[in-house]
């Protein structure tokens, strides 16, 4: 039973694009590689086999026949694309409403472009698809796999670039984010832009009982090892169960005694023995990185990168609507 949208739209069911709708060029999915064969032949109710989708028609817009034949390729394509193996039934059901909805919108730019396009273009890319394939009989053989005729061929490259170019001038073009924009995402996340200081050391660490003469004794002689015969260097040492040599960044949040400790020394010095409440320590400074707030031109590239596509997924959900408000698309329920 059809039905007529809020949009004025005669529908079958709902053909709406969902947040995670990823644009893909039909030219794109042609020459994507081979199509995964099984994903998508069972021609839908009513219907079975290959032969039984390359018969039916998935939608009519505004009167226009959309052939089951070209959502299977379309989905054999996205999924080629993804690089997955055998889609679970939910999920090839989800892909193609994608590529159904993707070939509505193709159709429908192509008749508000007035049905037609440059020849130039067009032979260019059929001589490029000719190429891919290994020449003319090879190209052939192609489109006899997909059950196409050179005419249908021609047609989805037609589209295919009409396509392109009105996506390119109604979302890419349109969808832009303004410099107030970006300067109130990177005050909003800011913090994601700072990195905290950062303090490297090589640590010493004895299991010695703190507070007694003869641990601290042991400490001590293992520094004047390191110093005078493993030439500064306590990653030289030899564990003998006393104590364990581990290379550590220390942080003033949670060690703030051997942070305290490390920051006072130059690189490679080492310290004397520090006492912390459960051990004793030798610590060896490595590195101090400073802790730095990126500036907003350091980080205004990103920032627009990831508002643009916010933009853009908002602008083609905006102009799905425009191509469909008053259109007629009729899909078999």
């Amino acid at each position: 039973m059809k039905r007529r949208s809020e949009e004025g739209v005669t529908v079958g069911r709902k053909t709406g694009v969902g947040r995670g709708w990823i644009v893909v060029p039909l030219l794109l999915l042609l020459l994507a590689g081979p199509a995964i064969r099984g994903l998508a032949d069972d021609g839908g109710p009513g219907k079975t086999g290959p032969e039984g989708a390359r018969s039916r028609v998935a939608a009519k817009v505004n009167g226009a026949e959309i052939p089951e034949k070209s959502v299977t390729m379309t989905m054999n394509r996205m999924h080629a694309g993804m690089g997955r193996g055998h889609a679970a039934p939910e999920a090839t059901e989800e892909m193609r409403k994608r590529a159904l909805n993707l070939l509505i919108l193709q159709e429908l730019a192509w008749q508000k472009a007035g049905g037609k396009v440059d020849r130039e273009p067009v032979d260019g890319k059929i001589a490029s698809m000719k190429a891919r394939a290994g020449g003319e009989e090879e190209y052939r053989k192609m489109l006899e796999r997909e059950g196409l005729t050179e005419s249908e061929a021609v047609g989805i490259v037609e589209k295919g670039i009409v396509f392109d170019r009105m996506l390119e001038q109604e979302v890419l073009g349109k969808a832009t984010v303004s410099e107030e924009d970006l300067r109130k995402e990177y005050e909003k996340e800011k913090e994601r832009f700072h990195t905290p200081e950062k303090v490297e050391v090589v640590d010493v660490v004895f299991f010695l009982e703190t507070g007694e003469k003869e641990s601290m004794r042991k400490a001590e002689e293992i520094r004047r090892r390191i110093a005078d015969e493993e030439g500064n260097n306590p990653l030289r040492l030899v564990p003998d169960g006393t104590f364990i040599v581990r290379e550590v960044e220390v942080r003033k949040e949670k060690e703030a005694r051997l942070y305290e400790e490390a920051k006072k020394l130059k690189v490679d010095e080492l310290s004397g023995v520090v006492t912390t409440p459960d051990s004793l320590h030798i610590v060896q400074l490595k590195k101090i990185t400073p802790e730095k707030q990126y500036a907003f031109d350091q980080v205004k590239g990103s920032l627009e990168g990831n508002l643009k596509r916010e933009a853009v997924q908002k602008r083609m959900q905006e102009w799905e609507a425009e191509l469909k408000r008053g259109a007629t698309i009729e899909i078999p329920g």
